[in-house]
């Protein structure tokens, strides 16, 4: 629509669509009438729809100071080339200098956007090779005089000036913010061309009905209007649907942030970057959760006697793993991992009678990790080696 258009600046609207078409009605009724408030009245038109609107002044300035010119066409077809030649020229030498510097750079942009104003170089404009665009001059005298030939004055002059004017389009941003700013118009640029071709299209439609119906010449306006009017109505439904949208999403997040599983997780991942301290409250937050059942709190009590252990404090180390295996008895990581804690606490016989059976993949690892650190490694072999036939995932320890 027309107003978010205006709003979001989208290129491939409807909003650039109409106001580019009004910019071209504006063209075709200033270059037969000559009557300035009609165009001041089409350009407030086209600002309803799209900024694209503030081009139908200019162009129609460049109108009334070609209208007094004896040879007319000649002076277009002049400009059009001397305009064309100097983008193939600032392209070639772009293209052939060795070391091209920062300005030669914003200068070879400045020749692409000039050549994507002629349509026949559309299609080649986004090949990497530059030399493709030293044919701008040759065709866009070629449509001049095409044009004076088949269309008329007024009109071919209408067409290169809608040209030259959109692909001049990235000049006023470049004499605002400077060069940098120049390359990340080339997406929006080419939108711009791309919709002209239809634009060209609804405002030669628009100027006929114009001239065949001037009783009802208000109906464009008043249509433009209405669906800018039906546009601004709709904004604020837009609005409250898409706070309603975002008021869900963060109550779903909010939501899931709050499990159990995500936080013991997310805990999980702080230890592993060496948080220790956030991993801990986030473990604590875990366990003080409502929805927290008997193997989510194990798994929070086994993560926190993981970093007990690791911070050299195997007596709490024990105490949180005999609280995580109470949760849950099948908890086969807590009960390795409290039979490791045993041996700094001096209770070998104790770990080994909790290791002595080990049915499980997890429970042979942990009985490899323990044999490990008796330095039986025999055994620790054995027991890593039959884990790693029994599961894949325990092959690492080998």
């Amino acid at each position: 629509f027309p107003g978010n258009t205006f709003l979001l600046f989208f290129p491939f609207s409807l909003g650039q669509l109409m106001a580019t078409a009004l910019v071209l009605t504006a063209l075709l009724d200033y270059s037969e009438s000559g009557n300035p408030w009609r165009l001041w009245l089409w350009t407030a038109l086209g600002l309803l729809c799209h900024p694209l609107a503030l081009f139908a002044p200019l162009l129609c300035l460049a109108i009334a100071l070609l209208r007094p010119l004896n040879s007319m066409q000649k002076s277009v077809g002049a400009g059009a080339a001397a305009f064309f030649l100097l983008a193939g020229a600032i392209t070639a030498a772009d293209t052939w200098l060795s070391d091209p510097g920062q300005q030669a750079i914003s200068l070879k942009n400045f020749a692409e956007f000039s050549a994507r104003g002629i349509m026949p170089l559309q299609p080649f404009a986004a090949l990497p090779s530059q030399k493709l665009y030293i044919l701008a001059p040759l065709i866009a005298a070629a449509t001049g005089y095409l044009g004076l030939r088949w269309l008329g004055r007024k009109q071919t002059l209408f067409l290169a000036l809608a040209w030259a004017g959109t692909a001049m389009t990235p000049l006023l941003p470049l004499a605002i913010f400077g060069d940098g700013n120049l390359r990340n118009l080339i997406p929006e640029h080419n939108a711009y061309l791309l919709a002209l071709a239809p634009s060209l299209a609804l405002g030669m439609l628009l100027h006929a009905f114009w001239r065949r119906h001037r009783n009802l010449r208000w109906a464009p306006a008043t249509a433009v209007l209405l669906a800018y009017a039906f546009t601004i109505s709709q904004i604020p439904g837009q609005s409250k649907k898409l706070f309603r949208e975002i008021w869900y999403w963060k109550a779903v997040t909010a939501s899931y942030q709050s499990q159990p599983g995500f936080l013991n997780s997310r805990a999980r991942a702080l230890f592993q970057e060496g948080d220790s301290y956030e991993a801990i409250q986030t473990y604590k937050q875990a366990l003080h959760t409502k929805k927290s059942g008997a193997a989510e709190a194990a798994e929070s009590m086994s993560g926190l006697g993981e970093i007990a252990l690791r911070l050299s404090m195997p007596n709490s180390a024990v105490i949180y793993f005999t609280a995580a295996l109470k949760a849950d008895p099948g908890n086969n990581r807590a009960k390795g991992l409290l039979a490791r804690a045993y041996l700094p606490v001096k209770k070998r016989k104790t770990a080994e009678q909790l290791m002595k059976t080990a049915e499980t993949p997890e429970l042979l690892y942990q009985r490899g990790m323990l044999r490990l650190n008796l330095e039986e490694y025999n055994g620790a072999f054995s027991d890593f080696r039959e884990a790693c036939a029994r599961d894949k995932a325990f092959c690492t320890a080998l």
